[in-house]
């Protein structure tokens, strides 16, 4: 071998020996349904996390179609020397992709966040269509509950071609670019050349009543809402219990914001289109939301009662709405019991498929635990508090203290009671957690004063658990910090004026992007609107609500958004996104951006959290308009 060849190989080999060493593979490498998948995990390789340890169980989710859930599979391994292996036949029909962890009690190895991963193959030794697809959302950023990949774009447009490639009459390929082109350029140029592609891809997929369904979107998207409605009209014509039909009647009933008229029509929903399970859960507890408003509380107690399976938080929606209302507490009060005793109910009966066990335990804990504050809410208000105290305390032991709506009632309670001891132990905690109101530290000082005679030693004991708290929250906050500079944009507001991120340059920033369809936005915004209200007297912090991936477009959407703001009396700023949404990197919403006073992101938060919102950003704001931030 020629020098020059062999100084080749000595360079590669370490290269080659170490994209090898990984702690786990999966055979067959190329899986397919029917097949018995072998997992294994070497416990001895350099990058393994779990070593010296008892025992050592795979956790793989299954991935079916374009679903956004999945399935959880638990396989036990068995241990050789430093190999463990464990073995499960892949009986699901319709898997597509398959994630794969290793866990050993709480250890985990998850390959950084980054779980491993393989594709399901069909007969023709193809990966099976959508498999590329999918994996493509998931290098997006589109986990599945813990199960990740690290967000890589570029690999995920690969994977979105070598679909295209392999499968070029997939419509999910075609719907994938529309999406990023109008995310990216929602205008009307993008609009027309969706309009031209739409009619061919129409001409060829108009037979196929599924795809035609999934066109419909594309059709209104597009500003053809008129053609839209014939074609859905036509198509229910024809099929009167068709995929087209199904899917007008649901949306009509999901989306029908009268309770009166939703009740009627998923009640005809469920006569015409019957559906079991899961399914079945979402109609009920849309209907008994809808009696809950009208305050027919005797019928949707009897929607609890007949739920596939039992839950807790059916009963604790009826039981909080009475004892808010206050009616008939005592009636409320049993309600409330018997959701707990659905919750005190040993084992995983009812348990979502892409949950383990431990994690539907702990779900279940915290429905207790939230379950548990509404009977002790109900029982204060009847004035029995010694059964009260005895339910919140289990309750917020539950709660591990999070919830300071929790935290609040058991001090109240605890107070009437005449125990100061346990005032002050909660609010205590309450304050170094960070939970902490006016309410909780006018509680603290009460509790001890009557504890210590005097204030003398109280403002020390405040202001020492609070440096605690910003010490933990300061050095959460800097954890987070994402220090990536912010996409200049020009956006229109509510009001007409225009607004260039340039012109903010010296303010903190907040975007929270959101739509008026997006439940989760609407139950974030009041407490956006107290975050605004708390700063909206600080020239240094401004706050925009950001209109994205709206249904509508034009006129129609400024007119939509504008009644929303209205109707609800909001007071803060609102745009009009035009592509910055992707470029902010919002994969979902609700999605809050915080950027600082240099011009660059620090903070992005996705989901909505309740009163924690307030909490959280003024932390981050507070932290950005502190001078010491941007010392070097």
């Amino acid at each position: 071998m020629k020098p020059e060849v062999m100084s080749f190989f000595l360079l590669l080999f370490p290269i080659v020996m170490y994209c090898e060493d990984t702690p786990a593979t999966i055979s067959p490498a190329k899986p397919k349904i029917g097949d018995r998948i072998t997992l294994t995990y070497n416990s001895g390789s350099r990058t393994a996390t779990l070593r010296n340890v008892m025992e050592i169980t795979a956790e793989v989710m299954l991935l079916k179609g374009l679903e956004r859930g999945g399935t959880l599979v638990t396989v036990p391994l068995k241990r050789e020397g430093s190999l463990w292996s464990g073995s499960f036949t892949l009986t699901n029909e319709g898997a597509i992709l398959l994630l794969f962890r290793f866990t050993s009690g709480a250890l985990k190895d998850d390959n950084g966040a980054n779980v491993w991963n393989a594709m399901v193959y069909g007969t023709d030794s193809r990966p099976v269509p959508n498999s590329h697809l999918v994996r493509s959302y998931l290098l997006k950023g589109e986990g599945i509950m813990e199960f990740k990949l690290d967000k890589d774009p570029m690999a995920a447009e690969m994977e979105a071609a070598e679909e295209r490639m392999l499968y070029p009459d997939n419509l999910n390929v075609t719907i994938y670019r529309w999406t990023k082109m109008i995310n990216e350029s929602p205008d009307d140029f993008t609009r027309k050349k969706i309009k031209q592609e739409l009619d061919s891809v129409y001409a060829l997929k108009r037979n196929d009543e599924d795809a035609t369904n999934s066109l419909l979107y594309w059709f209104e998207q597009s500003g053809q809402k008129e053609r839209a409605e014939e074609i859905r009209t036509a198509a229910v014509a024809v099929n009167p219990k068709g995929i087209i039909a199904f899917s007008t009647a649901q949306d009509e009933a999901y989306f029908e914001q009268d309770p009166t008229k939703r009740i009627f029509l998923i009640r005809r929903l469920n006569a015409d289109f019957p559906v079991k399970g899961s399914d079945l859960e979402v109609r009920l507890n849309l209907l008994l939301n809808a009696h809950v408003a009208l305050g027919e509380y005797d019928k949707a107690a009897l929607i609890a009662d007949s739920m596939p399976t039992p839950r807790g938080a059916p009963y604790n929606t009826v039981a909080r709405a009475m004892i808010d209302r206050g009616t008939d507490l005592e009636r409320a009060v049993d309600y409330a019991k018997t959701g707990i005793a659905v919750l005190r109910k040993p084992g995983s009966e009812g348990k979502v498929p892409m949950f383990t066990d431990a994690q539907w335990q702990q779900l279940k804990i915290d429905g207790l635990g939230r379950l548990l504050d509404t009977y002790a809410l109900g029982l204060f208000k009847l004035n029995r508090l010694e059964e009260a105290f005895a339910a919140y305390q289990e309750s917020y032991r539950l709660t591990g203290g999070k919830y300071a709506d929790i935290n609040q009632r058991l001090i109240e309670c605890s107070a009437r009671l005449g125990r100061t001891d346990y005032v002050l132990e909660v609010t205590r905690e309450a304050i170094r957690l960070g939970q902490s109101s006016d309410e909780i530290l006018g509680a603290y000082k009460s509790a001890y004063l009557k504890t210590n005679g005097s204030e003398r030693g109280l403002d020390s004991s405040i202001a020492g658990l609070k440096a605690e708290t910003n010490e933990r929250e300061l050095e959460g906050l800097m954890k987070e910090r994402i220090n990536k500079t912010a996409y200049e944009f020009t956006l229109k507001s509510l009001n007409g004026t225009m607004v260039k991120l340039s012109n903010l340059k010296g303010k903190v920033v907040v975007l929270d992007f959101w739509a008026t369809w997006c439940g989760p936005c609407v139950t974030s915004f009041p407490y956006i609107q107290r975050a605004y209200d708390n700063y909206k007297s600080n020239d240094k912090v401004v706050f925009f609500a950001v209109n994205t991936y709206e249904h509508q477009w034009g006129r129609e959407r400024e007119a939509i958004v504008k009644k929303f703001i209205n109707d609800n009396k909001y007071t803060f700023p609102v745009l009009f996104d035009e592509g910055i949404a992707v470029k902010y990197e919002v994969e979902a919403i609700p999605t809050t951006v915080v950027i600082d006073r240099a011009g660059k992101i620090q903070f992005r938060k996705v989901g909505s959290e309740g009163e924690e919102i307030i909490r959280r950003l003024s932390a981050q704001i507070d932290l950005l308009l502190n001078n010491e931030f941007y010392v070097k």
